[in-house]
């Protein structure tokens, strides 16, 4: 029960002293058969095999009770240097030490003369059985699995150091009871394998992977991806330790460009300045220049400017003109949500992501909320964390109450003592007036663009593509589950054309020539979602503000003839209205910028 330990690489004095006083007060509680036992059933003998026991099954593949003479004196043996007098790495080493232990049996009347003889002259007897052990045994759910080991050595609640907490989460017969949805996360596995093959020899370098959370508790239902649970293959993508979900410090993978996932934010940003979704903004190319001013009043001086000349590109030339915030966020329209903010204060834009949880992984010093000084960052330039999607867009589906992602529901140990777990953590962090407004156009990308009628609604959700289509994205969501899909490169994750998926090899087939979030991430997001909506509520998401009718003319207008109010009201529809087929994106695409800034306005990070 004392905090102090006595384990460590490096004794002193006072530490030997320590373990003398611990020895002595043990032995008046237990004998030294007792003594041995707990100790045999804690020490570490070979990686992760603690205790006689699983060394018994690990090197003989048998029980422990079982062991005959000689198997048990290479055992006893081996745990003063388990590496050195490993009967596998060094089997020489290994029966000398056992035969050491044998003659000291012998003479201490553990054993005959004739039992003795018998056991030296035998060979090791190995019959070595790899148990998958750890999170590798947790098949389908290893990462996750990784990701609750990893909350756990983090959190000094389990020890002051990590030395320690490691010794209580592999040796304290802890239970931990967790916020996974098993049943669902098998099927994550499989959508997530079905959609990047990794045995397809072309995969070596393109991923996927899925991530659920429950609104309104932040719980982690999912977390899965399409690579085994292990060290890399050379020349393969099929193994992995890096949790592509997550960021860095917890087994991550450092996040990826979130594309036009990312221009809801702004959005919200344009609302809570009193504008609408029906308000209409000037999408035409417009150039800006070093020197643009942009309002940001967090920063010094109240604005930000871009460092060389941006020209935010779309990749259908017939939206480059007047449209409503609406239409521009529907088809995920660029130059709309550069205009968008452009009018909007950058840093209000930048508080959405951070209340939200949305944080840059590729932050100088490590993760830190998105600043506001590059405005690049509205059309998804910073790197971010598939769960951290997750559990911002669960806030949409939520009325804007934000539920910190959690993963651990309790922990104790074999005593029945419990150990403080996160509680759920909720806040409002946006007007339910403005999710109802974005959901209204939310709801209409997840409908009509991505499902198509195969997932049961009400859905919402967001596209996302970077340039050349190294990073893309669905999040999307009901009332009841938010899922975040992402399918692209790892070790070519920068927006370049070198690390293009445009036309690439990808499941040993070449792809299309446009790679976007319809391509290979959306279609994940259907496949698990259309089962997975079924087992959580599905709420209606309330109604957006409606553009209200035009004020009747006043008496001196009363000249103006019926046909041209009604000329008037055709040309209105018109403008909004999806354009001719040519000059129309894809049903299921992004509208990809070619030349958007990287956070100076060089043009060299890509957004979507």
């Amino acid at each position: 029960g004392s905090d102090e330990s006595t384990v460590s690489g490096q004794k002193g004095y006072s530490d030997k002293i320590r373990e003398l006083k611990y020895a002595v007060a043990i032995e008046k509680e237990m004998s030294k058969d007792q003594i041995l036992e707990g100790y045999l059933n804690l020490v570490l003998f070979s990686g992760r095999e603690y205790g006689v026991q699983a060394a018994a099954q690990h090197f003989y593949s048998t029980d422990a009770k079982d062991l005959n003479v000689q198997q048990s004196a290479m055992l006893a043996g081996m745990v003063q240097l388990p590496n050195v007098y490993n009967p596998i790495n060094n089997p020489e080493r290994s029966i000398d030490r056992r035969n050491k232990v044998l003659g000291n049996m012998y003479r201490t009347g553990a054993i005959t003369k004739k039992e003795y003889d018998k056991a030296v002259k035998s060979d090791l007897e190995l019959d070595p059985r790899t148990s998958p052990s750890g999170c590798t045994a947790a098949k389908e759910n290893a990462y996750f699995c990784d990701y609750v080991t990893n909350l756990i050595l983090s959190d000094d609640t389990y020890g002051k150091t990590k030395e320690d907490r490691e010794g209580l989460l592999y040796r304290g017969g802890l239970t931990v009871k967790t916020t996974l949805n098993s049943k669902l996360n098998k099927k994550a596995a499989k959508d997530a394998a079905k959609a990047i093959d990794p045995k397809a020899k072309s995969n070596t370098d393109i991923y996927s992977s899925i991530v659920s959370v429950e609104p309104g508790t932040g719980k982690i239902l999912t977390m899965a991806q399409n690579t085994t649970y292990g060290p890399e293959v050379k020349n393969s993508g099929e193994n992995t330790y890096y949790n592509f979900a997550v960021e860095r410090s917890l087994g991550g993978a450092g996040g990826f460009q979130g594309g036009s996932t990312m221009k809801p934010y702004t959005t919200l940003g344009w609302l809570s300045e009193g504008n609408r979704m029906y308000d209409k903004i000037n999408a035409k190319k417009q150039v800006f220049v070093p020197g643009s001013k942009w309002r940001a009043s967090c920063l010094p001086g109240g604005t930000t400017t871009v460092g060389s000349n941006w020209e935010p590109k779309n990749a259908s030339p017939g939206f480059y003109r007047s449209m409503t915030v609406d239409t521009g966020l529907y088809w995920s329209i660029n130059t709309a949500t550069v205009q968008e903010a452009y009018k909007t204060d950058l840093c209000t834009i930048a508080d959405y992501t951070k209340k939200l949880g949305v944080l840059d992984q590729g932050a100088k010093g490590g993760p830190a909320p998105i600043s506001p000084s590059n405005p690049s960052f509205i059309i998804g330039s910073a790197e971010i964390t598939p769960l951290s999607q997750a559990a911002a867009f669960a806030a949409f589906a939520n009325k804007g109450e934000y539920c910190e992602p959690r993963a651990i529901n309790s922990v104790t140990d074999k005593d029945g003592n419990e150990y403080k777990v996160k509680k759920e953590s909720c806040s409002q962090e946006i007007d339910p007036t403005y999710v109802a407004d974005l959901n209204g156009t939310l709801k209409k990308i997840a409908t009509n663009r991505v499902s198509k009628g195969r997932v049961d609604g009400p859905i919402a959700g967001k596209t996302g593509t970077n340039n050349y289509a190294s990073s893309t994205w669905f999040v999307g969501y009901t009332t009841g589950i938010s899922t975040a899909t992402w399918v692209g490169r790892l070790k070519g994750k920068a927006g370049e054309e070198k690390n293009q998926m445009h036309g690439a090899m990808v499941n040993d087939k070449k792809a299309p020539w446009m790679v976007d979030s319809s391509t290979f991430a959306a279609p994940l997001w259907v496949d698990f979602m259309e089962e997975a909506v079924h087992e959580y509520e599905r709420n209606n998401f309330g109604s957006a503000r409606r553009q209200p009718p035009p004020p009747k003319p006043k008496e001196e207008d009363d000249s103006k003839s019926d046909s041209d109010e009604k000329d008037n009201d055709k040309e209105e529809s018109k403008e909004d209205s999806k354009p001719k087929e040519e000059s129309s994106p894809k049903p299921d695409s992004d509208n990809k910028g070619n030349g958007n800034g990287n956070g100076n306005g060089n043009g060299k990070k890509s957004d979507d």
